[in-house]
């Protein structure tokens, strides 16, 4: 274990010091401590800082040099201004705190007056009403708001601010006897009216539980922004508030506090807040990790933002994997216990099929001659079921199999079919088809691909009597390598579909109808629109005479030839599919989440024609879909998100496209569906946006990764967009010269796939 930081040894030994009675018993005591004598030094200026006065803001610290207090103090009945004092409500660090009401006549107010320790000379005053001006714009339902100021005739400094009858976070959660997610609920709150400021460019600097209060609605209410320190404008030598206990380490150090400084208070009310309710197992583990992540000595190791902090929370409230936990075996077993928790129907239907497909083989074998090795395989295909849930995690005998992460399974069974079934190749492949079928339903796109292929070696190396079996394993691997961006590779999937099927004597028209459906998409991804279109539209002859105008196989036919229209260039073409393709899926009211991507089409063919605020909406109902179908950790809501992203960015909401586009890319992660050319791309997009908010290095460092990811992977068209975008930011500023190769490649790709008088041309 490594040794206590030396911050955390100076803490330790504050709070051990810091309840003593008065200053010569923390004296002595801190003599006797097992420190160095530097650790005691800093320990005694925190003692010290401890039993002062809290120290304010610039202004408020400049009025206050050689103030005095005034030989007749305010009482209740003086006026300040339009407000008339009513008695006292307390006293502390700032100063005086005193009931008042407004006596002007206009309406009537209760408020807080705040008298702070202080004389106001003229520039201070001049400052400190800056600082107000600033901090009276906080309007945040959560925000105690300042409402005015000003000096007494003694030369006093006071701030009148919003009376709020409550009680300190931590007392009403006592009180109430509130639960974990009670408890989280009033801390987003905090974490909303705190992300408010920060985006005003105001850091509170003293965020504890006496200054947040729960009113009678149950409503948070952050008090004391009049003391928070300004992230622009501060005057050099200004000291900000703190209370030990709540500071970050840099403030404790009498560095200059800034965002992270709140995210750490944050933490420490987090902590205090969940202490007495954690709960156990991962949910538990996560919330911890948390924590610390809000709690890290280093700043720059602390959550970036307040909205990440809230994000983790969300996804720990959705048992989804929080992005604090830290990379290596741990994440990858936490990641999977909690895909099992979500997905564990599917691994259960894939398993009752594995079930019934050797039941039925069973039945089958008692009826032919080859009735002895079919009973056979139907056992191999038991045992291995069997044996793919004995013992569930190596690491901890006792845990149940139920309990054990889907992916974990997975990886087993494939472990085993890689030595188990030698002398049986049909056996293997059938397993590493439903294996491949159960990856790709959790998202692991990668492990699919792998499975499929395994099986697809095993059916060709048997030769024609098994072409049926390695067409349809082909299909889906053109299907899963489609989803993936990687075009080429799925378009010489596709292509051996069709030709197996076109050269089997009964290929029924659904199969074939697949064929070309698969061939036509993969295709037209990869610009070669001339070849596609025939093929996407004997899909739909074959799909209508089979299922009629309005099934969903022919929605998706619809869909597909609309992505066809957008990729040529025919928008009007494009939209008039894509809404047959959303009318069919909204009159399947029993599958209503499959048309999310068939939304999204549409939404796109409305971008194409800057018809945005008719696009945005579809998006938003889309990325609902996905979401409730699918997780917010998948590919599908991925390429929704890249698309809404896309949208902000065309309205210059770069902002908001940020964040859009990093849900979108935390989704590909979370989901495992990384190291593609469709998460290239979206980084490609990230960066576009970062560059428009000023983001220089970090602009520059996305673009390089996504142009990696795609150089070479099977979408020629996507790595053209990255190369412009990449080579169009070094061109504006002045590095032709590294601009120049890659707009030329951009073009030259265009030139070659995209037909004449297309937009990208």
């Amino acid at each position: 274990m490594a040794a206590p930081s030396r911050y955390a040894r100076s803490k330790a030994l504050f709070d051990a010091l810091a309840d003593l009675p008065d200053a010569a018993a923390q004296w002595q005591a801190l003599q006797a401590a097992d420190a160095d004598e530097a650790l005691r030094n800093d320990v005694w200026a925190l003692l010290q800082a401890h039993r002062q006065t809290t120290r304010i803001g610039a202004p408020i610290a400049a009025a206050s040099r050689g103030w005095q207090p005034p030989a007749e103090p305010l009482k209740a009945g003086d006026r300040l201004g339009p407000w008339v004092l009513r008695g006292d409500l307390g006293e502390g660090g700032m100063g005086r705190v005193m009931r008042a009401e407004r006596a002007d006549g206009a309406y009537e107010q209760q408020v807080a007056v705040k008298l702070l320790r202080g004389r106001a000379d003229a520039d201070a005053l001049a400052r400190l009403t800056r600082e107000r001006q600033i901090l009276a714009g906080l309007r945040h339902p959560h925000i105690a708001r300042l409402l005015d100021g000003g000096s007494t005739p003694a030369g006093q400094p006071y701030l009148v601010m919003e009376l709020v009858d409550g009680a300190p976070i931590d007392r009403w959660c006592e009180q109430h006897g509130s639960d974990l997610a009670a408890r989280l609920a009033l801390f987003g709150q905090v974490c909303d009216a705190v992300a408010h400021a920060h985006a005003r460019l105001v850091v509170h600097c003293d965020i504890k539980p006496s200054n947040v209060l729960v009113d009678s609605e149950g409503q948070v209410r952050l008090l004391d922004f009049g003391i928070a320190r300004l992230t622009q404008g501060d005057t050099p030598d200004a000291t900000p508030a703190l209370t030990p206990a709540y500071a970050s380490p840099e403030q404790l150090a009498g560095a200059t506090p800034g965002t992270a400084s709140d995210i750490y208070s944050l933490g420490r009310l987090l902590q205090l807040l969940v202490a007495g309710c954690l709960p156990a197992g991962l949910r538990g583990r996560a919330l911890r990790v948390v924590i610390a992540k809000a709690l890290a000595d280093e700043a720059a190791a602390r959550y970036a933002t307040v909205g990440e902090l809230q994000a983790d929370l969300h996804r720990l409230q959705q048992a989804r994997p929080v992005r604090a936990w830290p990379a290596g075996p741990a994440r990858r077993r936490y990641v999977a216990a909690l895909a099992l928790q979500r997905h564990w129907l599917v691994l259960l239907a894939g398993t009752g099929a594995i079930a019934m497909a050797g039941a039925f083989t069973w039945g089958l074998a008692q009826q032919r001659e080859n009735a002895r090795r079919e009973a056979e395989a139907a056992q191999q295909i038991s045992r291995f079921v069997t044996r793919l849930f004995e013992g569930a995690d190596s690491h901890n005998g006792a845990q149940r199999a139920a309990d054990t992460p889907v992916r974990l399974l997975l990886d087993r069974g494939h472990d085993q079919l890689q030595r188990e079934l030698q002398d049986q190749p049909a056996q293997r492949a059938r397993l590493l088809d439903v294996l491949g079928t159960v990856y790709e339903n959790i998202g692991q796109l990668d492990s699919a691909v792998r499975a499929y292929r395994e099986a697809i070696a095993l059916e060709a190396a048997a030769g024609p009597a098994r072409h049926a079996h390695e067409a349809a394993l082909q299909y889906k691997l053109a299907f899963t390598l489609n989803r993936q961006g990687r075009y080429e590779a799925a378009a010489a999937a596709a292509e051996r579909c069709l030709a197996l099927r076109e050269a089997l004597a009964n290929t029924a028209p659904a199969d074939m109808a697949e064929a070309h459906n698969a061939v036509g998409v993969t295709l037209s991804n990869l610009g070669r629109s001339a070849a596609a279109r025939p093929h996407l539209e004997r899909a739909l002859t074959l799909r209508r005479a089979e299922f009629g105008d309005t099934h969903n196989r022919v929605a998706q036919l619809h869909n597909n030839l609309a992505l066809w229209a957008l990729a040529v260039g025919r928008l009007q073409e494009a939209e008039v599919q894509a809404r047959r393709a959303v009318a069919i899926g909204r009159t399947l009211p029993a599958l209503p989440s499959l048309h999310h991507g068939r939304l999204t089409v549409l939404a796109r063919t409305l971008m194409a024609q800057q018809r945005l605020d008719e696009a945005e909406p579809l998006l938003q109902e889309a990325a609902t879909l996905a979401r409730e179908r699918f997780g917010a950790d998948t590919t599908y809501l991925h390429r929704v998100l890249r698309e809404l992203g896309l949208l902000q960015a065309q309205r210059g909401r770069w902002p908001a496209a940020v964040t859009t586009y990093r849900e979108a890319l935390s989704a590909a992660e979370q989901g495992g569906d990384t190291g593609n050319p469709v998460h290239a791309l979206t980084l490609s997009r990230l960066a576009v946006a970062l560059a428009a908010m000023g983001h220089t290095s970090s602009a520059e460092a996305a673009h390089r990764q996504a142009l990696a990811g795609l150089q070479g992977a099977g979408d020629p068209l996507g790595e053209a967009e990255a190369q412009a975008a990449y080579g169009q930011w070094l061109q504006a500023r002045q590095r032709g010269a590294e601009a120049a190769p890659l707009i030329s490649a951009a073009a030259a790709t265009r030139s070659r796939l995209l037909p004449p008088g297309h937009p990208l041309r």
